[in-house]
């Protein structure tokens, strides 16, 4: 008898588990489809501030650094590949009151530069251009001791 005890709950067993796996293949599946969304933020316009190195001395014939002030308002790191001069070079106030404006300040920079600058999120960073501005022998004597401002157009991506 206990030979059909046995028996009895190893087939009991093997029903229950083969019941049990039954019910689990059973089980249903549901798919679907559709869409989520994603906006998409603008990036804000960076500024800068370019003027003649503090480090430098022009001279008429010399040629200095140019120092770049970047700010980045974006939430995101940029990196700045390209640095294009204009041709509006002004002398600070008192130099150019005093007669150092326009052609008379001889001030030219380069037309094109490469460069490889990251600005984090959300913050500021200086760079500098070396030997980016020049002085021309025409400049006058009011030119003396300025600083020069050299307007830029940076060109960036997101870092």
């Amino acid at each position: 008898m206990r030979k059909f005890a046995k028996r009895g709950i190893t087939v009991g067993l093997a029903t229950l588990i083969g019941l049990g796996s039954t019910a689990a293949w059973a089980a249903w599946t549901a798919t679907g489809t559709g869409s989520g969304q994603a906006k998409a933020g603008q990036a804000l316009r960076i500024s800068t501030v370019a003027t003649t190195g503090a480090g430098t001395t022009l001279f008429p014939g010399g040629a200095g650094d140019l120092l770049v002030n970047v700010k980045n308002p974006n939430p995101f790191p940029i990196r700045v590949n390209t640095v294009v001069p204009g041709t509006s070079i002004t002398a600070d106030g008192a130099h150019a009151g005093a007669g150092c404006s326009g052609a008379a300040t001889g001030v030219t920079a380069e037309e094109f530069v490469t460069v490889d600058w990251t600005v984090g999120p959300d913050s500021a960073a200086q760079f500098t251009v070396p030997g980016a501005v020049r002085m021309g022998n025409g400049s006058v004597n009011a030119c003396q001791g300025a600083v020069f401002s050299v307007p830029v157009v940076l060109v960036a991506t997101s870092a």
